[in-house]
């Protein structure tokens, strides 16, 4: 599976960064890379696969639903945050989870 640069991230993935950051999380760029994920986001042990997008009508690309797909078969967590209120949902199914 071939992995080719893009430099476009969504314009609200810097707030969201920010936000899962400051909630404790650590986070890990991987926008760059198509046909992946936006964001490796891990708190508590516990580590999901992070798809940005900027408003609810943008759909994931069909590299991203074929990922999407795959990391799920495979057992993996897969969110889609759109907003700050996304991130704390996120957050607090873990920490509900754990």
């Amino acid at each position: 599976m071939s992995r080719h640069w893009s430099a476009k991230a969504d314009a609200n993935q810097p707030e969201i960064v920010k936000a899962l950051r400051a909630m404790g999380a650590a986070v890990e760029h991987l926008h760059r890379l198509k046909n992946l994920c936006d964001l490796l986001v891990t708190y508590k042990g516990v580590t999901i696969a992070v798809e940005i997008k900027a408003k609810p009508s943008d759909k994931l690309s069909k590299g991203e639903e074929e990922f999407r797909g795959r990391h799920i078969a495979h057992g993996g967590k897969w969110a889609r945050l759109e907003t700050i209120e996304d991130c704390r949902a996120l957050i607090q199914t873990i920490e509900d989870a754990v």
